[in-house]
């Protein structure tokens, strides 16, 4: 087997079982139109194997934004230090760095990071919808079991150049209105699809 069959063939087997999961919003994402997925879930393992055994381009790849953000963090001491300066919570280090409070407690002195100088205050409801709806335009349909540190650093980024505010919305305001999103708060969404439709 060729190194491009092989290629074609690990992405349409991804492809294949995502369609299988029902993770269309993901499938999607990748470029595949609706028509593309009623046809790849009609269609056998054994017939995907012919297709891409076709001498012919299946996919154009292109390196994302993300691949060159993660190439500049590569070191995680790094994108950890970028979280705190952006005012990431305790919760969300121990979730995507496994940093207990007291550890990062410590990292936040070495770094001098004046957790006073960062807004600690819950975003009002117009702060809300504004930083869901960024999320929404910038990563899709994607859960919080799909996102990394370096999403919430670009989400950041981009919430505080949309929102408009006398000081910077901190990284933790932004992970809790989108953990309750997720968890707590679904009805966020209709409001969301509702400024769409409009």
């Amino acid at each position: 087997m060729s190194k491009q069959k092989s290629l074609y063939l690990g992405i349409m087997s991804y492809v294949h079982d995502l369609i299988q999961d029902g993770d269309l919003a993901r499938v999607k994402n990748m470029g595949f139109d609706q028509e593309m997925i009623e046809r790849i879930s009609k269609i056998s393992m054994a017939e995907l194997n012919n297709i891409c055994n076709r001498r012919v381009c299946l996919f154009d790849i292109q390196v994302s934004k993300a691949m060159t953000l993660l190439l500049k963090d590569v070191d995680e001491g790094d994108l950890l230090d970028k979280c705190i300066l952006a005012g990431a919570s305790n919760e969300f280090l121990y979730r995507y760095f496994g940093l207990t409070s007291k550890a990062a407690s410590t990292r936040r002195f070495i770094l001098r990071f004046n957790v006073r100088h960062h807004r600690r205050i819950p975003a009002d409801e117009n702060q809300e919808h504004e930083i869901m709806y960024v999320y929404h335009h910038f990563l899709g349909d994607r859960t919080l079991d799909d996102l990394e540190p370096i999403d919430f650093l670009d989400l950041h980024s981009q919430v505080n150049q949309v929102v408009k505010d006398e000081s910077e919305i901190s990284l933790k305001v932004i992970w809790g209105v989108v953990n309750r999103y997720h968890d707590y708060e679904p009805q966020i969404a209709s409001k969301i699809n509702r400024t769409k439709a409009g």
